[in-house]
């Protein structure tokens, strides 16, 4: 049986972050640097929080990023003193919180996911400027909570298109104007639908752009892997990355399988060889939170249930 893998690890704005902290570790040559960051809500995956890896000290994240043993990982802030670093990781922090910091003498670096940054931005600039908001995505993603309490915060609306059937809801007279805008791991063939749609209706008058390259390379990279194999398992940690993928190549009518992922070895009892009888070929695909050594892993894991007969 073939297992192919996706070259798709962390996403860009995981990596990115790493890089930079690493470099700036480095670079303040044994001084003491600091680390936090915080979503903008609950998320089900904080288990796999990149920060994480780095205060559990991570041995495979090490050997590739091996300045981050430098980085001291901070959940209080407010404990720092004049003079500290902070290093800002993947999710960031509120504009306020960031001021305040360095007001207090705090010397941040701030290495969000540009792409996240980007779209927090251009939320509240349209919405600041009198447009509501249409948000492709799903409603309870950390994306979306944050569009919706900016549009409330400006008195605005702020209407969530979740799958097509969506469309079909939204406000036929509306006194107000609206920009079109899609959450950062969203579901790519939907956003896209969407704007075509609105080609058409012409119910936003401004359209941005806003779902990440990541998402973009990481779906097609699915695609094309769950079209050439006979079934799929989706590394899922747990988050909206995963979800979308699962989206898009679903509709292929192919068993998909999503196996969350755990740090212990767990979700090998999740995994069942019945799956693989009589299958020829297997795709496996991660969400952004899962590193590739776990695609690895969970594809040698598939190929030694093959091998010992377990999925016969």
């Amino acid at each position: 049986m073939e297992v192919m893998t996706a070259t798709s690890g962390w996403c860009f704005g995981i990596k990115r972050a790493y890089q930079m902290m690493q470099g700036t570790a480095l670079e303040a040559e044994g001084r003491p640097v600091f680390a936090a960051h915080r979503c903008t809500s609950t998320h089900a995956n904080d288990d796999l929080d990149t920060l994480r890896r780095i205060e559990a000290e991570d041995q495979r994240l090490l050997q590739s990023y091996p300045g981050l043993g430098r980085v001291t990982v901070v959940h209080d802030v407010s404990q720092l003193k004049i003079g500290d670093r902070l290093l800002l990781g993947y999710h960031g922090l509120p504009d306020d919180e960031k001021a305040g910091l360095s007001a207090r003498g705090i010397s941040v670096s701030d290495y969000q996911c540009p792409f996240i940054a980007n779209l927090n931005k251009k939320v509240e600039m349209l919405a600041k400027d009198g447009f509501n908001i249409i948000f492709v995505g799903k409603n309870q993603n950390h994306h979306c909570l944050h569009a919706k309490k900016v549009a409330e915060r400006y008195g605005r609306e702020c209407f969530v298109i979740e799958k097509p059937a969506d469309l079909e809801a939204f406000p036929s007279v509306h006194g107000g104007e609206w920009a079109l805008v899609g959450q950062v791991t969203g579901n790519t063939l939907l956003w896209d639908a969407v704007v075509r749609w609105n080609e058409g209706a012409k119910k936003a008058r401004i359209v941005q752009p806003t779902v990440c390259t990541d998402s973009y390379d990481r779906q097609q990279e699915a695609i094309n892997l769950a079209r050439q194999a006979e079934a799929t398992v989706l590394v899922d940690d747990g988050g909206a990355a995963s979800t979308s993928l699962y989206e898009v190549i679903a509709p292929a009518g192919k068993p998909v399988y999503r196996v969350r992922w755990r740090e212990d070895g767990s979700w090998k009892t999740a995994i069942r060889g019945s799956w693989f009888a009589g299958v020829r070929s297997v795709a496996v695909v991660g969400g952004i939170l899962i590193p590739d050594w776990a695609i690895e892993e969970m594809a040698n894991h598939i190929r030694s249930l093959k091998r010992s007969g377990a999925a016969q």
